[in-house]
């Protein structure tokens, strides 16, 4: 039989023939509104007043704690977790349910798995395990009597002890809604029942008036007029089954990389943190969303056994902390590049990957989302070489093919010479089927089991270890197949980093990777970012085109009269033929200095600051400096655009856009337009046209800027060499982090980077243009 609050009539409201009652009648109101004589228009029935008795708590009531084991102050579960914990203590204890609880019983997982998901209870609920890592432990507790004042709950045999004798002493009385004394009666209360636990006592007052007086501190009180120690029965708030109750979007695995030996749990220490962000920004800035994205870490470097301590055992005695330090940093780096314990990492890894994904499937039955990876440092190498399948035999087996090739021409006996050709046209066969040495020489113990969206790398070598292989820019970004995109994120100040986009074309060297934008602006779209040149690129060109026009003075400064009569009408042929040409913008106009105004970010802080007009976001460090227009020389507002703009914004625009340049061009001249000078308005309908024809809209404020000399390196890279999609994304540093010093800590910064954590839910949960300000 379930238990549930016995309910009386509050007879102060509602005035009911208290005979009728008994004998189940209904009252005469009732009586009077059934009866088909008697038309009774604009009654209003009023519900009688419960009031609660006093009945064993319900599971909304109790309210279960943790705390780690050298922490004081317990931490109260959110409601689910609570839910799911008193539950299951209420069926290894064999107690009834009360009613509430019933309705959505069936509903609640038989295993014990609170906090998000990454924990699961003891047998005897006395801890909470972490399932995804090793040693990390809370310690619980089941709060039912409560100390008034700080909400802590009391430990579990005083509260039981507690318990017991409460719903032995008033077990079925009304519990009051209003405290039962004033404070004038304070000292004229009675004490109706006391009950002792070792050297505490408890004193009942009234049935909400409990309170806690130690035996050995009694005289002690009298003389002092100490207060006692109030309590109250259930906790202040009801646990709320939906709040905290796990729903995942997406499946974020992070990788570690090198310094990981004796530190194991430092991973899923990093993973906490950038877990903790991402919810606590989620909870701010994405407060309709109530899905949550899983982040868990992947620690695979305890389970290898690689050269099984040797190295250790040849390490020099002398500085044997320093030592030992850079054996556990630097060593993993040259087990990687070691052809036999390479695979063992390989392996490794992907093992743990499905370990742990395998896991979170058997704790999330119904989830279905996306899985994406974060590597850190030599974890993004190794994930990217998972996910691409790449393997250094493949490149070993060509080479060894080719020095074949190489030495056929050699003078060899007979015998040896036919059996070279015959073994290196074999090879030459073997390896035209890619599929069949790719199997043989790329071996796993296991496939993953997922398949991969996106690839976050964080202080990533990617771009080193790619070129060290000899990749060139058609095999560094895999086919969608494997991986749906790559962010190459990066602090300036890391000394591990390198950026990826140049290796497509060294045009691109000169432009700024992507800033991330400040985490106040988490949910502005990044779709729509234009390329930006660095500051030391833009005072290179000024000083180049300074000395050209310097020379060009001192040269004309030399010739005779005459000449400079014809210099002049070729002056004038040549302004004609600047305005028949609307679409050359290759940067040889002749005052270059007013196409790059001065900036006042460098290199290495990105634009952190600027006095230009916001582009990006509201906050300082999401500001795009202002563009300058090279055929004008006038300040462009982001609400003019012009033929230059519509050729050098992003990448994905671009390529649309250059596809028709000619008859945009064609259409300009033909309604007399000089882009960024003529008619405003006839400008603005040719704009809608080309708007209209590539299906894509261009002309907004975020997306339309002139790109001046950025515009025109993309322009000179070969189309078949520009990305697509932009690789390089740069933490924007703050004031103090401008330093060497930074780089001894910039390497390890992007775990409590608010900036990080806010990339990553924007690429997760992408958000309409339309909806920045909303």
């Amino acid at each position: 039989m379930k238990s549930s609050a016995p309910q009386t009539t509050d007879n102060s409201k509602i005035s009911t023939n208290n005979s009728q009652q008994k004998n189940g009648s209904v009252s005469s109101t009732q009586q009077n509104l059934q009866s088909p004589a008697r038309k009774v228009q604009n009654i209003i029935a009023i519900k009688p007043r419960i009031k609660r008795k006093v009945v064993e708590l319900f599971c909304s009531e109790v309210r279960w704690f943790y705390r780690r084991k050298e922490d004081t102050k317990w931490m109260p579960f959110k409601g689910y977790d609570s839910t799911v914990l008193e539950v299951a203590f209420r069926r290894q204890k064999g107690l009834e349910f009360d009613e509430e609880t019933t309705k959505f019983l069936n509903s609640l997982p038989e295993s014990v798995i609170v906090m998000e998901g990454n924990y699961v209870a003891d047998e005897q609920l006395q801890n909470i395990n972490a399932i995804y890592w090793k040693e990390d432990t809370f310690q619980i507790r089941r709060g039912t009597w409560f100390y008034m004042e700080t909400c802590q709950p009391l430990p579990d045999d005083f509260a039981d002890t507690i318990e017991t004798h409460h719903l032995k002493s008033f077990k079925g009385n009304v519990i009051p809604e209003t405290p039962v004394f004033s404070e004038s009666e304070s000292s004229k209360k009675p004490e109706l029942t006391t009950v002792k636990w070792g050297d505490e006592k408890v004193c009942w007052n009234s049935v909400v008036d409990v309170h806690i007086a130690s035996k050995s501190n009694a005289v002690v009180r009298f003389l002092t007029r100490a207060k006692t120690v109030p309590l109250r029965r259930g906790y202040i708030e009801m646990a709320n089954p939906e709040e905290g109750r796990p729903k995942f979007s997406d499946l974020i695995l992070v990788i570690h990389g090198i310094g990981q030996k004796g530190y194991e749990n430092l991973i899923a220490k990093n993973t906490a943190q950038i877990r903790d962000a991402v919810i606590h920004q989620m909870d701010k800035y994405y407060p309709n969303e109530k899905r949550r994205p899983a982040i868990l870490p992947i620690e695979w470097r305890s389970t290898l056994q690689l050269d099984n301590g040797m190295t250790d055992v040849v390490t020099l005695p002398k500085m044997v902390w320093a030592r030992s330090t850079l054996n556990s940093v630097c060593m993993d780096l040259m087990y990687y590049h070691s052809p036999l314990y390479r695979s063992e990492i390989v392996n490794g890894v992907i093992k743990c990957l499905n370990n742990v994904y395998t896991s979170f499937l058997e704790n999330n039955p119904d989830f279905s989302g996306p899985v994406s990876v974060i590597g850190h440092s030599l974890g993004s190498v190794i994930a990217y070489d998972i996910l691409t399948n790449w393997s250094p035999f493949l490149l070993y087996d060509q080479f060894v093919t080719n020095a074949i090739a190489e030495n056929l021409e050699q003078n060899f006996p007979a015998e040896q010479k036919q059996l070279l050709e015959q073994f290196y046209h074999s090879r030459k066969k073997m390896l035209d089927l890619g599929d069949l040495m790719e199997q043989i020489l790329v071996r796993q113990d296991e496939p993953l089991k997922f398949k991969v969206k996106y690839l976050f790398c964080l202080g990533s070598p990617l771009a080193v270890f790619t070129i060290m292989r000899g990749a060139d820019y058609r095999s560094i970004v895999p086919d969608k197949d494997k991986i749906e995109r790559i962010f190459n994120i990066f602090h300036p100040y890391d000394p591990v980093s390198y950026r990826l986009e140049p290796m497509f074309h060294e045009n691109y060297k000169h432009i700024r990777p992507i800033k991330l934008f400040n985490y106040r602006d988490a949910v502005k779209p990044y779709d729509n970012n234009f390329y930006d040149c660095h500051k030391s690129y833009l005072e290179e060109c000024k000083d180049r085109k300074r000395r050209e026009v310097k020379a060009n003075k001192g040269k004309e400064s030399k010739e005779k009269t005459g000449k400079s009569d014809n210099g002049s009408k070729n002056s004038g042929k040549s302004q004609k033929t600047k305005k028949e040409r609307p679409k050359s913008f290759d940067g040889d106009d002749e005052d270059e200095t007013q196409h790059f105004p001065d900036e006042v970010d460098s290199d290495s802080d990105a634009g952190c600051q600027s006095n230009s007009t916001p582009a990006t976001g509201s906050s300082p460090r999401s500001i795009t400096p202002h563009n300058i227009d090279n055929n004008t020389n006038a300040t462009l507002t982001p609400a003019t655009p012009t033929i230059q703009e519509l050729k050098f914004c992003d990448t994905d625009s671009y390529a649309k856009i250059n596809k028709d340049q000619t008859e945009i061009d064609e259409q300009a001249l033909e309604v007399g337009i000089e882009p960024g000078v003529d008619d405003e308005e006839k400008f603005k309908e040719l704009v809608s046209d080309v708007e209209s024809n590539q299906q894509k809209t261009v002309a907004s404020h975020d997306i339309l800027k002139t790109m001046g000399e950025a515009g025109r390196l993309v322009e000179e890279i070969p189309p078949e060499r520009r990305i697509n999609q932009r690789l390089d994304f740069q933490v924007q540093p703050w004031t103090l982090e401008k330093s060497y010093w930074s780089m001894l800590r910039s390497h390890f910064s992007y775990w409590t980077n608010p900036d990080v954590a806010a990339f990553l839910l924007n690429t997760i949960y992408p958000q309409p243009e339309n909806s920045e300000n909303s």
